[in-house]
């Protein structure tokens, strides 16, 4: 079903009327289209009914002994639970005082329907049941995108901790590590390489003001232009012309023996 879409049989009216002719009249009308309706028959019995089984729409009286309908509207409105419920107000009056009061105390619309102009209100009830579903069509879509956000924030604060581990683990490991990627760019060195090489670390830095990678320095740009040691030349070029072949050896450099 679609956002803007209404299903009757899935929409729940409460009609709320002190009077019986008028309350019964509009349930039977509001079922034969479809609409699932409660009634109640004063404010106290309509609070009550809201608390327990929320509509989707109230047609309310202004009009009411003990608690007129402006007062249950301002109350609905207070409350968390029940303050996006749309309320229209049915009146017998087309006084512009009573509409301002039914659009103050919150309701959404005012229809005169004493004596009964039936087609009226059933189309401003079917136009507010389109606007409360798409209302909460797009909060709902809201909370999910808050959701994916925070879901997102929490996976990369655990992937920075994760990487904080491995750099921590990478420059506190006893053997020197050189890391190339599938595009033949230096991905990852640690300190210790460059202490048995006996070379700076700008060497292979990113983030030289003469470098043009964007993800790191091409290896093969490095070996033409650097001044590697011959045998560390030899043994990158040799990794970097068959990256997928596993090689076992030692290389000598000075006095020291480099095993890889």
């Amino acid at each position: 079903m679609q956002a803007n879409t209404i299903n009757a049989t899935q929409s729940t009216i409460l009609v709320v009327d002190d009077d019986p002719n008028i309350r019964h009249g509009l349930a039977l009308a509001l079922k034969e289209l479809g609409y699932i309706v409660k009634t109640a028959k004063d404010g106290s019995d309509a609070l009550m009914c809201v608390q327990s089984h929320p509509p989707d729409l109230i047609l309310l009286d202004n009009f009411m002994p003990q608690i007129s309908g402006y007062e249950i509207c301002r109350i609905l409105k207070a409350d968390t639970f029940t303050e996006d419920i749309p309320i229209i107000f049915m009146s017998s009056s087309d006084s512009i005082q009573e509409k301002m009061l039914a659009f103050e105390s919150g309701g959404v619309d005012y229809v005169v329907v004493k004596p009964p102009q039936m087609t009226e209100l059933f189309a401003r009830i079917n136009l507010h049941l389109k606007l409360r579903s798409l209302q909460t069509h797009l909060a709902q879509k809201n909370q999910e995108l808050s959701q994916a956000v925070f879901d997102r924030v929490g996976m990369l604060k655990e992937l920075q901790r994760t990487n904080l581990l491995l750099h921590a683990q990478k420059e506190a490991a006893l053997d020197g590590i050189f890391a190339v990627d599938e595009q033949g760019r230096i991905a990852s060195f640690n300190r210790r390489f460059c202490e048995m090489w006996e070379i700076s670390q700008d060497v292979f830095a990113s983030d030289r003001k003469d470098s043009t990678a964007p993800n790191g320095d091409p290896l093969g740009a490095l070996l033409i232009k650097s001044d590697l040691p011959v045998v560390l030349i030899n043994l990158l070029e040799n990794t970097y012309d068959e990256p997928d072949v596993i090689r076992r050896g030692e290389v000598n450099y000075r006095d020291r023996v480099f095993d890889y």
